[in-house]
């Protein structure tokens, strides 16, 4: 019985129109609401309560200290602010001014996301047109062994060993370093091995110089012979891999073209006067 009158107890309070009056700014009173979305929106925002049980088990919780001590916090919050508009903090404190711009500008483009309707017809068309965007690189898978040196007796006992069927594992003499590298981009191999090499690699592939131990090549690591065995060319990735990432960079392209003309239209209400060192100019 006692906790079914708290709760009664709180929610008549909570539905309660508080006013008070600004003397310094005007006499006219100025009305601050109390209910329970307020209540609910300054927990969110002071204790992050976000799931509707928690909060109301937070609120049936209380002591009727607690809850006129929270109503008092939030009446205050809800003066200071309306002070700090009064005195036009938004304006001249920048970092206030970019938190306001900031949400203003996510409003206009959730206003804006909500009338945006993008078919699977656009979604292709979109692709088509930008398929540059959407191909797959080319790609080598090479062997590798990994000397120390490039000296001749060190090479000459690796070639030996490649004759007798050693694995370019068993015959490397240079540790972490990979024997091994499938289905390498051009950007793996140059992080690897630097872009001379990785130049000269996909040259050698393109022109079908595969599965033969080519002339190796020297790195700060090393000393490194090498077999090619395999080339892949670039190419389209199909629509249906990509369809998600190409709907969402669509939407984005049209939410960029809607965004600059909502805010051209805005601009409409406003007398711009720009003021550098050439002089003053009005623009429009």
């Amino acid at each position: 019985m006692l906790k079914k009158n708290a709760i009664f107890i709180l929610f008549l309070i909570l539905s309660v129109a508080y006013t008070y009056t600004d003397y310094h700014s005007s006499q006219t009173n100025k009305e601050v609401r109390v209910d329970k979305a307020a209540v609910n929106n300054y927990l969110h925002h002071t204790l992050e309560i976000v799931h509707p049980e928690a909060f109301e088990n937070f609120q049936t919780g209380l002591d009727k200290q607690t809850q006129q001590a929270l109503i008092n916090n939030l009446i205050n919050d809800e003066i200071l602010y309306e002070y700090g508009m009064r005195k036009r903090f938004a304006e001249n404190d920048g970092d206030i001014k970019q938190i306001v711009i900031g949400k203003a500008q996510n409003d206009i483009e959730m206003e804006l996301l909500s009338e945006i309707d993008i078919s699977n017809d656009q979604v292709y068309a979109y692709y088509s047109s930008n398929i540059d965007d959407y191909v797959s690189p080319e790609t080598i898978s090479l062997e590798l062994i990994n000397l120390i040196d490039s000296s001749e007796q060190t090479v000459g006992a690796a070639l030996r060993a490649i004759d007798n069927g050693q694995s370019a594992k068993e015959i490397s003499t240079l540790a972490n370093m990979p024997n091994l590298m499938r289905n390498t981009d051009p950007q793996r191999l140059d992080l690897v091995f630097g872009p001379e090499v990785r130049q000269q690699l996909f040259e050698q592939a393109r022109a079908g110089q595969l599965n033969r131990w080519q002339q190796g090549f020297t790195t700060k690591q090393g000393y490194h012979l090498y077999r090619l065995s395999q080339y892949q060319e670039a190419q389209p990735i199909p629509f249906n891999h990509v369809k998600q990432s190409v709907a969402q960079e669509l939407l984005m392209d049209e939410l960029r073209t809607a965004y600059d003309a909502r805010l051209a239209d805005k601009r409409q209400a406003f007398e711009v006067t720009i003021e550098l060192d050439q002089g003053g100019n009005d623009a429009s």
